[in-house]
C-alpha cells in the first residue's frame, strides 16, 4: 500500500516539474491572449522604436504619450484584453504593445483590421481615453476618414458617438533661422534643417443624416447643433462656467442635453 502511494506521489511530482518547464517558454500571444495572427512584428532599433522619449527627442515622438500607458484592446472577437503597456502611434495610427522580451527597442503592432476599439489611461487623471474605429463612409466628406481610429469625446443616450476627435502626427520640415549678411542679403529663403512630427487635431459632430462633419468647437456652434434645447443648455453653460472650446466641456453640454 505504502509503495503504491510513494509511486503515485513520485509520478505527480514528475508531472508538476514537467508542467513548470513549459511555463517560461509561453509565447507572447499566449501570455496576452492575443493570437499570433493578430500581431505583426515591427521594426527595431531606430528613432521610432518604442522607448521613453527624452526631451531632446520629443520632436520625433510619434506616440500619444511618451511613456507606456495602461489600457485595453477590444478585438473583432469582442473580447477585451487588458494591457499594462500600450502605445498609440499617431503617425502610423496603429496600436502598439510591448514585445515578448520586454526590450524597449522592440514592439508588436496590432493589425488595425482586428481592432474594434481601445482605451489608454491618462497617468495624471486615471481617466481612460477611448478610441474607436470609423470608416470613410461614416463621414459627410469621405476624405475626412483618413485615419482608422478616432477618440470618442461624447455619446448619445444610446451610446452612439456624437462628438469625435481626430488626432494624428505628420512629418514636416523644420526651417532654420537665417540671419543672412544683413540688408537685402538676409531676405533669402531659410535652409531646411531636418524634420519633426507635427500634431494635428480636428473634431467631428454627427449631423441629422447620421454622418460626421467637421466642427470648430465653441459655445455658439455647440448650441446651434442642439437648437431645440438651446436656452436650457445656455443656462447650463453659464451656471457651470463652461467653455465648449475645451472638448470635455463640450462633452458635458452634450451629456446634459441627452439627460433632459
Amino acid at each position: 500500500m505504502y509503495i503504491f502511494l510513494i509511486k503515485k506521489i513520485y509520478k505527480m511530482k514528475k508531472l508538476i516539474l514537467l508542467a513548470l518547464l513549459f511555463v517560461p517558454v509561453l509565447t507572447f500571444s499566449q501570455m496576452t491572449g492575443i493570437t499570433n495572427q493578430q500581431l505583426t512584428n515591427s521594426e527595431t532599433g531606430n528613432l521610432r522604436a518604442i522607448k521613453t522619449i527624452s526631451a531632446a527627442g520629443e520632436q520625433l515622438n510619434p506616440f500619444l504619450y511618451s511613456d507606456w500607458s495602461k489600457g485595453y484592446v477590444k478585438l473583432t472577437d469582442s473580447v477585451v484584453y487588458n494591457q499594462d503597456k500600450i502605445h498609440f502611434n499617431l503617425e502610423s495610427n496603429n496600436v502598439t504593445l510591448e514585445s515578448e522580451s520586454g526590450n524597449k527597442n522592440e514592439y508588436f503592432e496590432l493589425s488595425p483590421s482586428k481592432i474594434i476599439s481601445f482605451g489608454i489611461r491618462e497617468k495624471d487623471t486615471e481617466k481612460t481615453r477611448v478610441f474607436q474605429k470609423f470608416n470613410s463612409s461614416d463621414f459627410q466628406n469621405k476624405k475626412e476618414g483618413s485615419v482608422n481610429f478616432f477618440e470618442v469625446i461624447s455619446s448619445s443616450r444610446k451610446s452612439e458617438p456624437v462628438l469625435i476627435h481626430k488626432i494624428y502626427k505628420k512629418e514636416v520640415q523644420i526651417k532654420a533661422n537665417n540671419s543672412g549678411s544683413g540688408g537685402y542679403g538676409g531676405a533669402s529663403a531659410a535652409p531646411t534643417s531636418g524634420s519633426k512630427l507635427k500634431k494635428y487635431e480636428y473634431f467631428y459632430f454627427k449631423n441629422k443624416n447620421g454622418k460626421f462633419e467637421k466642427i470648430k468647437l465653441s459655445n455658439k456652434r455647440v448650441l446651434k447643433k442642439f437648437n431645440d434645447k438651446k436656452y436650457a443648455l445656455k443656462t447650463f453653460i453659464k451656471e457651470n462656467n463652461l467653455n465648449c472650446k475645451k472638448p470635455f466641456h463640450a462633452a458635458q453640454v452634450i451629456e446634459y442635453y441627452y439627460s433632459l
